[in-house]
């Protein structure tokens, strides 16, 4: 959890290479969630790096798109399509779900 916290630190002073370090913080069941908000509150002007496809694990990927459905961003979709052909089967349904939650979003505003 403190590595967790301190990533978050360092890449809201910019240094962009700890974004790596909280999506693989997604992965472990004790630092998903504070992943998960500090990913959340991830800058508009660094949320491009978090639509590039990763190669985390599967459940890294299956959280992300639901950070990424959640994050309300209509740039986003793009990167959760792709990742809606994931060839693991949880990865894909969680993108799907984050797409029509972004849908939903993006239409009602």
């Amino acid at each position: 959890r403190v590595r967790t916290a301190q990533a978050f630190a360092l890449l809201r002073l910019g240094q962009r290479e700890y974004l790596d370090e909280l999506i693989r913080a997604l992965d472990k069941s004790t630092t998903r969630d504070l992943a998960k908000e500090y990913l959340l509150e991830t800058p508009a002007t660094e949320r491009r790096a978090l639509f590039t496809p990763r190669t985390a694990s599967a459940t890294a990927r299956a959280e992300l798109a639901d950070v990424l459905g959640l994050m309300g961003d209509p740039d986003a979709m793009p990167a959760l399509r792709e990742m809606a052909q994931d060839a693991d089967k949880d990865v894909a349904k969680a993108a799907a779900r984050a797409t029509r939650r972004l849908s939903t979003t993006t239409s009602s505003q």
